[in-house]
């Protein structure tokens, strides 16, 4: 093994090292910001993805040989942590499980999987003995069954049209076909989108429309919770046809995302005039959201829906099911300052990627009240549809919010997702 896969490995055991310290960056970003050739940066992002879907299997593992390994010499730590689940993998699952110990030897491995080869007929014994107890891998491949889906900015595009969705088409999810429309994405002309989450933007559209109103002067949309933006510029897109001269504004706490906001909306030139905002959507000034007339709110959630994300499908395979109760607090919040203080607010559309009720029926259930107070009733999203909410308490609130709510299962077309929708006049 040369020089260059034994610095892959390295590379490998410093990006599995980022994520489990839940460092900000994606897997795919880490990998491919790397000066590395393109094979090699697709072979490091495939070392690193199967390493982290055995994840839970290699670290069952550990824990179980943990005494023995005590007793023997050796000169690493007994903590399970990034450079073991590396040579772990690499040894046991990966692509030398087959090898001898004396053609290992042989071969320039890194310096902590050099510690493991050592006592590897010790692992691969203890390894066949447990294999049956341990969790099995995490499975990655439900998203490529998938379709593809692209939004067209200003590509013409030969894929088949979605039904509903405006300038929205759904490809075969191939190599190809991902690797070609990444690079339109990076020159503007395209966004890849999951399709569930082009539907609030879509509703939002809707219900302008419905509105029929002579002109559109009034209107002031905002987006709580933009980044990275891909609904926000869907929005502008749309808004764009409608009228040029609605105002449209976004918001977004965290610095890193709001560049990638910012820099979203300015690769395109319907989303450039977007004002914005660097702060939390609830420290917003009276100013900033008196003329604000239609609201999109997707607050931060559990992501329990995710299913074409690696990176989330790693992370609830890593770190188990998150705390609901840090994302119900947020979102109940957002939801309390969207029906109570936007004077002038008269439609309000709430999404999540998640398929908890929690957040959202439940979520909805125990807003409704505060909504009735202040003038807002729910609507029924896309009645066009089946997919409705779940009834989760058989209440003649829960049957509304069930019946009005739209609800995507994972792998319908694509991620879990949930959207429910309120609306009040303005007298």
């Amino acid at each position: 093994m040369g020089d260059k896969s034994k610095r892959i490995q390295e590379h490998a055991a410093n990006i599995v090292k980022g994520f489990l310290a839940k460092q900000s960056m994606s897997l795919k970003s880490s990998v491919f910001s790397l000066p590395l050739p393109a094979k090699q940066k697709a072979a490091l992002y495939g070392i690193v993805v199967s390493a982290l879907s055995h994840f839970s299997r290699l670290n069952e593992f550990f824990l179980e040989v943990v005494d023995e390994l005590s007793q023997k010499e050796f000169n690493f730590s007994l903590e399970f942590d990034a450079e073991h689940v590396i040579a772990l993998y690499e040894l046991l699952e990966g692509p030398y499980k087959a090898d001898s110990k004396k053609t290992l030897k042989r071969k320039r491995f890194p310096t902590f999987v050099r510690r493991f080869i050592v006592h590897i007929d010790f692992f691969r014994s203890k390894y066949e003995e447990l294999s049956n107890r341990l969790p099995e891998a995490c499975p990655l491949t439900a998203a490529s069954d998938m379709p593809l889906f692209v939004r067209s900015i200003t590509a013409k595009l030969n894929g088949k049209p979605d039904d509903l969705l405006k300038n929205v088409y759904s490809f075969e999810n191939t190599r190809k076909n991902a690797i070609n429309f990444s690079r339109m994405a990076k020159e503007g002309t395209v966004v890849i989108q999951d399709r569930a989450s082009c539907f609030p933007p879509h509703v939002m559209m809707s219900a302008l429309k419905n509105e029929n109103l002579d002109d559109y002067e009034d209107v002031c949309t905002l987006d709580m919770c933009a980044a990275p933006g891909n609904k926000t510029t869907y929005l502008a897109h749309m808004l764009n046809e409608l009228d040029p001269h609605i105002t449209q504004k976004a918001v977004e706490l965290n610095r890193r995302r709001y560049n990638l906001l910012r820099r979203n909306l300015d690769r395109h030139p319907f989303s450039k005039g977007v004002i914005t905002y660097n702060k939390s959507c609830l420290d917003l000034t009276d100013s900033e959201k008196q003329n604000v007339t239609h609201i999109m709110l997707d607050p931060s959630c559990s992501s329990s829906g995710v299913v074409r994300s690696v990176d989330a499908v790693l992370m609830s395979h890593v770190f188990g099911e998150p705390d609901l109760g840090k994302y119900t607090t947020f979102q109940k919040e957002c939801l309390e300052e969207s029906l109570s203080n936007m004077p002038m607010g008269r439609f309000l559309v709430y999404s999540t990627c998640s398929v908890n009720n929690e957040e959202n029926e439940q979520m909805i259930l125990d807003v409704l009240p505060l909504a009735r107070e202040h003038g807002w009733e729910l609507v029924k999203v896309c009645p066009e549809l089946s997919t409705r909410g779940n009834d989760i308490a058989s209440t003649n609130d829960s049957q509304l919010v069930a019946e009005c709510s739209l609800r995507f299962e994972p792998g319908d077309t694509g991620n879990g997702f949930y959207i429910a929708a309120f609306k009040r006049t303005i007298r």
